[in-house]
């Protein structure tokens, strides 16, 4: 029997920094040891991709860039 491929979740995340669409949950980096878990989003209009740590991260670029 073939086994089912896991795939990552396509959750909306964070909007794009460059054209402000939606960002989708590409896939994840689990934890080792001392790191923590990454994300990676991919801009569903433009396709940036952003790798995190924390969405948070997200809402600091947006804020400084309306400073």
């Amino acid at each position: 029997m073939a086994r089912k491929r896991k795939v990552a979740k396509r959750t909306r995340g964070p909007m794009c920094s460059i054209c402000f669409g939606a960002m989708t949950l590409r896939g994840t980096i689990p934890p080792a040891h001392i790191f923590p878990e990454l994300r990676t989003y991919q801009c569903s209009g433009c396709g940036h991709l952003r790798t995190v740590e924390d969405e948070a991260e997200f809402a600091a670029f947006e804020v400084r860039q309306a400073a």
